[in-house]
């Protein structure tokens, strides 16, 4: 039995001039399969596109539903094709998801994280300094960017009221 959802992309917002946030609505009953206890900082999902492109793009933040997932997409004009067909999405439009699943999980009750990311790699970074934020732990982040303007999650971090 096939794990993957049918979903709709919900809602689509540029960040900044190259990444993208597609809010993905889960459309099957039964979203909170077992599969979903994984939905947690670090998660990622498969994205099934046009033509058999799948594509796998960490969860940067979700509904407390687990009804909507939220993943940045930077639009890479040289790669091999899943990113433009990704940014060609449009509100309505149907795709799959399988997952999530966690591969880079936070590992938990250390004294201090130091969490580094770079352009697009900040989306599980970013889940997981929320994360950090909730428990009160004690961290540090390095978000590094070519420039300012591309830096996609600066106001979200902002948000989080990081010193």
């Amino acid at each position: 039995m096939s794990s993957v959802k049918n979903c709709r992309i919900h809602k689509v917002v540029k960040l900044s001039e190259n990444i993208t946030n597609f809010e993905i609505e889960i459309l099957d009953e039964g979203f909170d399969k077992p599969s979903f206890d994984c939905l947690e900082a670090g998660a990622h999902i498969d994205v099934y596109l046009d033509e058999g492109v799948i594509r796998q793009y960490s969860l940067w933040d979700w509904s407390e539903d687990k009804k909507r997932l939220s993943i940045a997409v930077k639009r890479e004009d040289q790669g091999d094709g899943g990113s433009i067909k990704m940014h060609q999405l449009q509100e309505g439009n149907l795709i799959g998801v399988d997952g999530p699943r966690n591969n880079f999980p936070l590992k938990p009750n250390q004294a201090h994280y130091t969490l580094i990311a770079g352009g697009i790699g900040v989306t599980p970074i970013f889940a997981m300094a929320r994360e950090l934020v909730t428990n009160n732990a004690s961290f540090d982040v390095h978000y590094l960017v070519q420039k300012e303007e591309l830096a996609a999650f600066n106001t979200h971090f902002k948000a989080l009221n990081l010193s």
